[in-house]
């Protein structure tokens, strides 16, 4: 420990003598990503250096929080945006990447002599064609020609692949790269399954397994099905289905849509994908239909087709060579339409046959690569203006076999169908739980457990499971071929919000039932279900039955795309995405499937129950019913009256969707109050920031310790005078007068009305109440189009912000906050020194070792504390501490920003917390080192009230921005060279960007040579602990500013014999700010090695794994107190380490 506060002294003593440093962009290359190689192929040579690579770089979502959100608002029947999907250009809008991020990718490129790029129509993928020899260079990497055991089919891959570590954060995807592909269809399994009965099969009516398995065994081929002209006028199932064989007429009467005819007056289609060189084989269909669907005979030559990467469109016979050599191709193809055309007839359908195969993660069980490459036809699809309104897919994967970034990319793809509008449909899967003998991971632990399937356990998508039976349904599954119904829950994606409180009570009913075995807190799936047992289909000119999800999903897109019939024909939206309408009023049109479970993975599965399970999700469509409840549903607008739209204007530029908890709305300021707001410009190069920092930074670099001032740092980041003039431009257009708009290097303030403030920013300001204090905010406000890449963000408009991590103290026990204690020489306790009763200057000095170091009171080195709520250190209380401890007397000088106050009379020094600031920094110096605090105002810039509104006063936020703002305007020369904080905020209750641009700051001070030292809430990982997007989803709650990567944070231990960590200190990881690479080590250790599995397992829905880590260090914070005059103890552990 000594080593490291005579290193900060050292440091700060220093900084006079340090000279510019260097502007280099470049950063060192760190692994991205690396998997090992699939099982089944093996490396044969390096790949030919000037063999043409088609390389795809995907670019990280610029906007896609944003995009959920919209997603969650259009899809949500209680919300009243309910309905307005967003259109393809608006989509591209929020996903497209930031500019930074398209010209650093663009510098890299070009570095390389890379300039032909081509881009998607959002510009987040790129697509270029280099020599192998220039991707290697490119992606510090090898590429070797591998070849699979099994058939020799050889792939040119990279076994890991790295970029410049400032390209982290901007690029999500490069392939090919360590992702595998197959290109021909083969069996996917090659191990015998056993067979374990379902169970829930024991009421009053229901046949047994014993009596269903004979039936799956000894009964097949009986393919005769009633004709509708021989039906009664109401027929039942009973009459209308042989039990053997699913035809249309028996779907239509099952599900209720027999008496439904489309009336086709709007743009309404059905879309089926086809993967694995699928197709629909017209004259098949012809033929299907003839038999069991006559009057749509002629639809079967009125499929549009679209081929997508080579995707095949055969309309011959398929050959016994082409089966032997690729399977049954147009089987599940001529499936999928029959079922679709079969009862949504006459809508139009549109079939996507994609070719080539997804990258493919080694799974122990599966030699045979059949993922279907869901990137290559979302791709397409997504650049296209028109789209189906329903999208059934029936292929699944295990979803470990997929890489998680793959499943990631793709999951965000179907996100943005949903958000336009588009119900995308999957099956569920056909092995129940997983195959059994084959439920391990293929982590190289082998560990025992489920296998979920993916995309059914995309959150974005609608996963159809399988039933059969016809008076009573019961979960889906066929004894003769081991099919059974899938469901589970996903290790990749947490529990979304809409289906928490029907699956957590499942969870919680299943008791201790497969504990180990599946993420408790994972997406559950599926989310309905529907018949998939003994369709009838037409392949190669002959009736075959085939069971499976794969029928079942088909059957569900073609209900649900008569229910957008019925809305169309009105004028309304169709339904879009659907699972929140689903779980909440669609629910009354489903039937409850409780009986039968999904046996896999040796066990007897999930078993059904009333409610939602993982086995049949919420039931099966009625569609009568589901069609009458989403006519029910009244679409408006989302703007009031007054509010005129922009012209171009896609999406609120920040938006919250729900009050934070305790806030509440109270009144409207008057129209001609006045508001002062700021914004803040776009900075310049912010991507070479993390460079530069970790370069000055770092004792091993050649650069380190040559700190940039003031006109330097300006120089590389500030905004362009372009930016500036673009933003005044807009605001004097807007009616904002000259002389009432001030610019400086980093931002632009302005004062307006109210009035004018709404009609500028499209939005209401309103005033908002937590009992306490009153502050005049906006749930959003949008920018137009031609000043958005020019502005971060403006304030205060959205960020309500939070309470001092001291308040929180008080409130959590009694035992966080010590007795009072009035000190004086002749009340000193007689065992001070044994430092069991309180920590005094000796011994501080003694716990951290620094007796032996004098601090040189001529070195220069400055050390200042923030002090917030117009809070202040004494002068006097800082004497009399002197006094008492025999410490050179030396008092603190005071900086004011935003009109911060520095009372000294007692009656307004009420709680003295700065006094331990000064106390601590006094104590550790031994008075040798200049102090000084920042006596900061309410939160900057403030609403003006009027007589009847807020006070000034009532304004407890920390105003970190307009702190930081006026050290960044100072020189080297006139600022301390350690700066710490006692105040927190959770991170969730500040905008994302106002919390990127104050840690943006922060790395700026840093450049300088400037240590900010950050203290932890006394808050374990969150209080609340839910988050605050409107969805109340349970999330651990991390700290800000601890959780910017460019600031020290500081937590809590307790006592010294032994040492303890307090058990109310806040530690965690951060949702706004990835790990930064000099925490990867320790922090994948801690993670890795310290924390079993199963732990880690439960509580990964709770927080970002992937996120800054904090604290960094802990001193001592709580038992025993701190001598002091008032109060004992509040956050006294930052200024000791660094004083």
């Amino acid at each position: 420990m000594m080593g490291l506060v005579i290193l900060a002294l050292t440091l700060m003593s220093s900084l006079s003598e340090t000279n510019a440093s260097p502007l280099s962009i470049r950063s060192a290359y760190l692994v991205k990503d690396s998997h090992p190689i699939p099982f089944g192929w093996e490396k044969v040579r390096r790949a030919p250096a000037e063999e043409i690579i088609h390389l795809q770089i995907g670019l990280n979502h610029g906007r896609f929080d944003e995009l959920e959100r919209h997603l969650y608002q259009v899809s949500d029947p209680s919300h009243r945006r309910y309905g307005k999907h967003l259109s393809s250009a608006e989509i591209d809008e929020l996903v497209k990447p930031a500019k930074e991020t398209t010209d650093q990718v663009r510098e890299w490129l070009s570095d390389f002599g890379i300039h032909e790029l081509r881009y998607s129509p959002a510009q987040d993928w790129i697509n270029v064609h280099l020599p192998v020899h220039v991707a290697e260079s490119l992606l510090d990497t090898q590429y070797h020609i591998y070849r699979h055991a099994e058939d020799g089919s050889t792939v040119l891959r990279a076994a890991q692949w790295s970029l410049p570590r400032h390209l982290h954060d901007h690029i999500d995807a490069v392939h090919p790269t360590n992702a595998f592909l197959r290109t021909r269809q083969q069996s996917k399994r090659v191990m015998k399954r056993s067979v374990v009965s379902p169970t829930g099969l024991e009421d009053d009516g229901l046949p047994t397994y014993k009596e269903l398995e004979k039936i799956d065994r000894t009964e097949m081929g009986h393919m005769e099905v009633p004709n509708i002209k021989d039906m009664p006028s109401n027929p039942s199932p009973l009459q209308a289905c042989n039990g053997l064989a699913t035809s249309p007429l028996c779907l239509r009467i099952l599900y209720g849509t027999l008496d439904y005819t489309p009336q086709l007056t709007g743009n309404n289609r059905i879309g089926i994908v086809n993967y694995l060189d699928q197709i629909n084989n017209q004259s098949d269909i012809e033929i299907f239909l003839g038999k069991y669907r006559s009057d749509a005979v002629g639809a079967a030559n009125q499929i549009n087709t679209v081929l997508i990467a080579n995707g095949s469109n055969q309309q011959t016979p398929i050959t016994q060579e082409q089966v032997a050599q690729s399977g049954t191709i147009g089987l599940e193809g001529n499936l999928n339409a029959e079922t679709v055309i079969g009862l949504a007839y006459p809508i139009p359908v549109t079939t996507y046959n994609v070719g080539g195969r997804a990258p493919f993660q080694n799974s122990k069980f599966t030699t045979h690569n059949q993922n279907e490459p869901y990137l290559e036809w979302l791709q397409y699809v997504l650049a296209q203006p028109d789209l189906p309104q329903v999208i059934t897919t029936s292929y699944a994967d295990e979803e470990q076999t997929v890489p998680y970034w793959y499943a990631r990319r793709a999951c965000q793809g179907f996100a943005q169908l949903g958000a336009r509008g588009v119900s995308v449909l999957f099956a569920s899967g056909d092995e129940g739980v997983g195959a059994d003998e084959m439920c391990f991971s293929n982590d190289n632990s082998s560990k025992a457990m489920f296998l979920p399937t993916f995309p059914a356990s995309c959150p974005y998508v609608t996963a159809v499971g399988a039933t059969r039976g016809l008076s009573r349904e019961i979960v889906a599954f066929d004894a003769r071929t081991n099919f059974i119904a899938g469901g589970g829950f996903s290790n990749y994606f947490p529990r979304p919000a809409y289906q928490k409180e029907a699956t957590d009570g499942y969870v919680a009913g299943l008791g201790d039932m497969h504990d180990g075995l599946y993420n408790k807190n994972g997406r559950g799936y599926p989310d309905i279900s529907v018949r998939g047992y003994h369709y009838i289909t037409v392949y190669n000119g002959t009736s075959h039955i085939i069971d499976g999800t794969s029928a079942s999903s088909p059957a569900a897109a073609a209900i649900f795309s008569l229910i957008n019939d019925a809305l169309v024909a009105e004028g309304k939206p169709v339904l879009g995405w659907l699972n929140p309408w689903l779980y909440s009023g669609g629910l009354k049109g489903l039937t409850d499937v409780s009986a039968g479970s999904n046996p896999g993975c040796n066990t007897a599965g999930f078993p059904a129950k009333e409610g939602w399970d993982a086995a049949t999700g919420l039931g099966t469509p009625w569609f009568p019913m589901l069609k009458s409840l989403a006519l029910e549903y009244q679409y408006r607008e989302t703007r009031p009256w007054y509010m005129r739209p922009f012209d171009n204007i896609a999406t609120p530029h920040e938006e919250i969707y729900a009050l934070p908890a305790g806030w509440r709305h109270i009144g409207c300021p008057f129209d001609n109050d006045i508001l002062q707001l700021q914004v803040s410009l776009k900075q310049q190069n912010l991507s070479r920031l993390d460079t530069l920092l970790q370069q000055i930074s770092d004792p091993d670099n050649p650069c380190y310790g040559k700190y940039l001032d003031r006109d330097e740092v300006d120089a590389i980041f500030k905004p362009s005078d372009h930016t500036k003039r673009e933003v005044q431009s807009w605001l004097e257009g807007a009616g904002v007068s000259t002389r009432d708009i001030h610019v400086d290097n980093h931002y632009l303030s302005f004062s307006t009305s109210a009035r004018n403030a709404n009609k500028l920013l499209n939005t209401t300001f309103l005033t908002y109440s937590n009992d306490e204090v009153q502050r005049v905010r906006a749930m959003n406000y949008f920018i137009p189009d031609n000043v958005k890449e020019h502005i971060h963000f403006i304030t205060p408009t959205t960020y309500f912000g939070g309470i001092p991590n001291h308040k929180d103290s008080e409130r959590l026990s009694s035992r966080s906050i010590a007795s009072k204690h009035k000190l004086s020489p002749r009340s000193e306790p007689t065992d001070i020194e044994s430092c069991q009763t309180f920590w005094t200057p000796s011994c501080l000095r003694n716990i951290y070792n620094i007796n032996g170091y004098a601090a040189n009171s001529s070195s220069g080195s400055r050390i200042a504390w923030g002090a917030f709520f117009n809070m202040t250190a004494s002068y006097a209380d800082l004497e009399a501490y002197e006094e008492l401890f025999a410490i050179p007397s030396r008092n603190f000088t005071v900086e004011v920003v935003q009109g911060g106050l520095t009372p000294q009379e007692p009656s307004a020094v009420s709680e003295h917390l700065e006094d331990l600031d000064a106390f601590t920094y006094a104590a550790l110096t031994n008075g040798q080192l200049p102090l000084m605090q920042y006596s900061v105002g309410g939160l900057a810039p403030e609403y003006i009230p009027n007589a009847d509104g807020p006070l000034p006063e009532d304004n407890d936020n920390e105003p970190y921005l307009a702190l930081y703002t006026q050290m960044l305007g100072k020189t080297n020369a006139e600022l301390p060279q350690v700066i710490t904080h006692s105040y927190s905020d959770d991170e969730q209750t500040i905008p994302r960007a106002y919390a990127k641009h104050v840690c943006n700051a922060i790395g700026m001070l840093g450049l300088r040579g400037i240590t900010v030292v950050q203290t932890m809430a006394g808050a374990g990982p969150g209080t609340a602990c839910l988050s605050n997007d409107g969805q109340n989803t349970p999330r651990f709650t991390p700290q800000f500013p601890a959780s910017c990567p460019y600031v020290t944070s500081i937590g809590e231990t307790n006592q010294t014999n032994p040492l303890t960590t307090w058990n109310i200190t806040s530690g965690g990881f951060s949702d706004y700010f990835e790990r930064p690479s000099w925490q990867d080590e320790a922090v994948s250790t801690y993670l890795n090695h310290h924390i079993s599995p199963e732990v880690l397992r439960y509580y990964t829905p709770f927080f970002s794994a992937t996120g800054r880590a904090s604290p960094d260090l802990s001193l001592q914070g709580f038992l025993p107190d701190y001598q002091v005059s008032l109060f004992p103890r509040i956050s006294p552990q930052n200024p000791q380490i660094f004083s």
